[in-house]
């Protein structure tokens, strides 16, 4: 089903219908509004107007200062990596917009006139807010919507495209041979009602955009001869978690000279019904008086109002006003208009956004559809309602982290970060002076025989783990290799020995859990000695890694999506286990074109008599760069709500600096002890450090950082501490009861 809840099909059916309707294309090869909304003002008619045009109004309201204001742009949010949802007010219809990791440029013009020249024609009375050297790195898109000078400026575009020279560019019909002068190489032209989905180039081709090129009702021209030539259009650009954002360029509504009927455009209606609701809207609201004149092709506040009903925006900011004086009504009038209309429509302030010229605003949060019962739930009955949310695949079946809390720098500021602020001086300085944890041997005493009625769990370093639950062994990320790497001549290499080989490892180990593929976590050599030790274990993995896992040898492997549960038991133990396969903030890759192909997952172990075991595999809780709200991965609460309290856990609390970079899928100590009270631990262990160099803290940083956040929190030290490597940490007696 669809955002508005018709099926998707109707939806494509009605779409299809109108891309065969070829009304708006002329036999002379021009373009046409094929509506009796459009009338035309006769030329001689407008020219007198243009002639004898008063236009005192508009600059009195200069004079007096009422002109919008324009702010610094904010770096911190736009040069953000996330999955925000927001839009920039560049000035007059220039706006850039963030959609789920991809930054959008539309119909930038930064000269100081929308003019063929630059000695005479319509000037800003508004500075621009920036030029192209300051716009964020990586733009990954650039959207136009028709050719006049306030829309497509030349010496702009020549920029752009110098900056960003493998950015993608979308434009209507007739526009390519201007944007290939322009210097653009990837150029698509598209009829109304056609789509286009491309990937982000650079970034792994992972996330797909849909661009779909909508009517609007306008002319074109750039000189005396080319009236209509080429093609106008809006816009719906749909991003990869489903959110979509309406770009109206410049468009009329309702004509107000000969038009008597008072015909409307039935575009915008229908692209509401094709693409509706709408997350976030840019609507021309100015440029329209006189109305006689002007309303054939430019829209005036009222008429903005009615696009935005008709598309289903659920948040509309105007532009097209406030920067060129290019009509005559006063230049604060347009967005007041646009208020009074709103409310007189019964729209409330969250509806709308009257920005200051280079000020974003976010989309409306959308929540889930029963906040009230959701909140009401806990253990089964919420799990089942989360298994529905499927908002962590993406459309191109990659997977990604749905959460405000998840932000990761550009590649190209990672990139920088890592040449000149990655030093790991201060953890090499650290293992030189010996501060890395303890090898000890493995106390086989314990770990041969473990008894129903108890769990315990053994650090082998990094994330591997030996979890014994109810009498039952299950090894966690076993990583055993000199190097966590594709090869064993370079990469991360051990400072600490592995606590053991895989033939040191107990006789039985009945279960294999492998959290995600980054060589840290899914080691092929070590699995490979795994599966031959044990030729029958059970592994279970997230989805995506069953290929991996089964050349390596395994013969029985079990995918996962978060909240999927597997009953299993286990030969010579009465009783059923279950292995929850549960969220964590995080990402994957094993190569440079295979990012966030694969899921990440934390997991949940029940045993028979009730006790709980919680593996944090690797995960963050709140990123520092571009989450400006501080946001808080909820998954932790609900695996509480679902599953806690846990009689015992192993929780990352390393490889977190410069935090900057890598808290978008690390945590920190002090954000462990916020997972360890989320899940409602009762005691846990921190793992993801000690083993190797990954990041720069100091080797020996984690565990002070973490003693120190428990005792700060009013925990004791022991309830969440560290241990040596190969030593084996008892859960509280007694065990959780069974629900």
């Amino acid at each position: 089903m669809s955002a508005a809840g018709e099926p998707d099909n109707e939806r494509e059916r009605l779409r299809v219908q109108l891309v065969a309707d070829k009304s708006h294309h002329l036999k002379n090869g021009r373009f046409g509004n094929p509506w009796p909304s459009f009338t035309e003002v006769p030329p001689l008619t407008f020219y007198r107007h243009l002639l004898t045009r008063d236009t005192s109004a508009a600059k009195q309201s200069i004079a007096e200062g009422r002109a919008p204001q324009v702010v610094p742009l904010d770096h911190a949010i736009l040069d953000a990596h996330s999955d925000n949802l927001q839009l920039t007010w560049l000035g007059h219809s220039s706006v850039l917009i963030h959609l789920d990791y991809a930054k959008i440029l539309c119909d930038p013009v930064f000269s100081e006139r929308c003019s063929p020249v630059q000695w005479m024609g319509p000037k800003r009375y508004t500075r621009a807010p920036c030029k192209v050297k300051d716009l964020p790195e990586g733009i990954d898109f650039l959207v136009i919507s028709h050719n006049h000078h306030d829309h497509l400026d030349y010496n702009t575009l020549r920029e752009v495209a110098a900056k960003y020279p493998a950015i993608q560019v979308v434009a209507p019909l007739g526009n390519g041979p201007i944007l290939d002068a322009a210097g653009f190489r990837i150029v698509y032209l598209k009829d109304w009602w056609e789509e286009i989905t491309i990937p982000m180039l650079g970034k792994g081709g992972h996330l797909q955009y849909k661009f779909a090129c909508t009517p609007a009702q306008h002319i074109t021209s750039r000189g005396l001869f080319d009236l209509n030539k080429t093609l106008w259009s809006s816009w719906v650009i749909e991003g990869p978690f489903g959110r979509r954002v309406f770009f109206s360029g410049d468009t009329a509504y309702s004509s107000t000279y000969n038009n008597e009927e008072g015909a409307v455009c039935p575009a915008f209606k229908q692209i509401g019904q094709v693409y509706g609701p709408i997350d976030l809207a840019a609507l021309a609201v100015g440029g329209y008086g006189p109305e006689t004149f002007f309303c054939g092709v430019n829209s005036k506040p009222e008429h903005a109002v009615r696009i935005h009903e008709d598309i289903g925006s659920r948040k509309s900011v105007p532009i097209h006003w406030g920067t060129f004086m290019l009509t005559s009504e006063p230049v604060d009038e347009p967005p007041a208009r646009f208020v009074r209309e709103m409310s007189a429509r019964g729209h409330s302030d969250q509806a709308f956004a009257i920005l200051s010229i280079g000020e974003t605003t976010p989309a409306p949060s959308i929540t889930m559809s029963k906040p009230d019962d959701m909140a009401e739930l806990s253990g089964e009955a919420l799990r089942v309602e989360l298994a529905k949310n499927k908002s962590h695949h993406l459309k191109n079946g990659r997977f990604t982290n749905p959460w405000p809390s998840f932000a990761i720098p550009s590649m190209l500021t990672f990139i920088k970060d890592l040449i000149f602020n990655f030093d790991r001086k201060a953890a090499n300085q650290a293992i030189a002076q010996g501060r890395v944890p303890q090898v000890v041997p493995l106390d086989h005493t314990l770990i041969e025989g473990p008894a129903s009625g108890q769990m315990q769990v053994t650090w082998l370093g990094h994330a591997s783990l030996l979890v014994q639950v109810d009498g039952a062994t299950i090894l966690c990320d076993p990583v055993f290799s000199q190097r966590c790497s594709p090869s064993q001549w370079m990469g991360p290499k051990r400072y600490t020995a592995p606590a053991c080989q895989v033939k040191d490892l107990p006789d039985v180990v009945d279960v294999l859990i492998v959290s995600h593929n980054h060589y840290d976590h899914l080691d092929w050599n070590t699995l490979r000695e795994v599966a031959k030790r044990y030729p029958d274990i059970r592994v279970y993995s997230p989805l995506g890694n069953r290929g991996i896992l089964e050349s390596v040898g395994f013969r029985n492997v079990f995918i996962g999506d978060w909240w999927d549960e597997f009953r299993i038991t286990v030969p010579g133990i009465d009783g059923e286990f279950t292995l929850a396969c549960t969220p964590a903030q995080h990402m994957t890759a094993r190569g440079i074109f295979d990012r966030m192909a694969t899921l990440w997952s934390s997991w949940v172990i029940r045993g028979p008599s009730g006790g709980k075991f919680f593996f944090s595999g690797d995960t963050a809780y709140s990123a520092v760069y571009g989450n400006e709200s501080k946001a808080e991965c909820p998954a932790f609460k609900l695996i509480g709500r679902v599953y806690g309290p846990f009689d015992l856990s192993a929780i990352a609390i390393g490889a977190y600096a410069p935090e900057h970079m890598f808290s978008g899928m690390h945590v920190t100590p002090e954000q462990a002890v916020r997972i360890h009270e989320d899940i409602g631990s009762k005691k846990s262990i921190g793992i993801h450090w000690g083993t190797f160099v990954l990041t720069n803290e100091p080797t020996d940083e984690p565990p002070i950082r973490l003693k120190s956040e428990m005792l700060a929190r009013g925990h004791k030290a022991e309830e969440f501490s560290v241990t040596s490597i190969g030593e084996t940490t008892l859960a509280f007696s007694p065990l959780t009861s069974p629900n």
